[in-house]
């Protein structure tokens, strides 16, 4: 899933939903974090811009009980 960040409601986050909880409707997700593949991906990201085609790695996990702050499926490409 895609989540919203918190500087301008633009979708720049990426999770896993692993479970969803019932019955309190939470889920449990673990945050993809950003893995630049070279040199030119690297200065790019930490310039501040954003990736939304890049190589991920498993983040932190945890659980989430807001919603709304998801956007949209997104696939994965092998």
């Amino acid at each position: 899933m895609a989540a919203y960040d918190t500087l301008d409601a633009m979708p720049r986050f990426y999770a896993i939903i692993w479970k969803i909880l019932s019955p309190a409707f939470k889920l449990h997700i673990t945050w993809l974090e950003l893995e630049p593949l070279n040199e030119d991906e690297t200065k790019w990201l930490s310039q501040g811009f954003p990736a939304s085609c890049a190589r991920f790695r498993l983040g932190n996990s945890e659980d989430i009980e807001d919603l709304s702050m998801f956007s949209h499926l997104a696939c994965s490409m092998n």
